[in-house]
């Protein structure tokens, strides 16, 4: 009965991680697009052209080109709340969330790993019975 308890909540501490870990990857892939903003920032500078267009998703398949300045960004601070930052700013937030991220992943594989061993000592207890 247990050992079924314990499965369960080794399945749901699975799905969390995975969920932290996609979650993850999406800050990094934000923080990489910073840094591709940042750099063709730099290039329109450098040129002082319009600068390339980009295709901004909208939602449902459907993208909208876009020539961003560079200068700021919106950023999610919350809530659905959102407010405008400069890249650098946004790059901080997305390295302060992808450290709790980091954290919260950690606990979750030692609560794995917990469950698993558990899982082992009632099995063991089980075959000497």
């Amino acid at each position: 009965m247990e050992v079924n308890y314990l499965r369960q909540q080794a399945d749901e501490i699975n799905a969390q991680s995975q969920q932290l870990a996609a979650l993850l990857a999406e800050n990094q892939a934000a923080q990489q697009s910073l840094d591709a903003l940042a750099k063709a920032h730099a290039a329109k500078d450098a040129k002082s052209d319009a600068g390339e267009a980009w295709l901004s998703p909208i939602g449902a398949g459907v993208f909208a080109r876009a020539k961003p300045s560079g200068e700021s960004v919106v950023i999610e601070v919350g809530s659905r709340v959102a407010r405008d930052a400069t890249p650098a700013e946004a790059k901080t937030i997305l390295a302060e969330r992808s450290q709790a991220i980091e954290k919260a992943l950690g606990e979750a594989r030692a609560a794995l790993t917990q469950t698993l061993r558990r899982m082992d000592a009632l099995g063991s207890l089980a075959g000497m019975q």
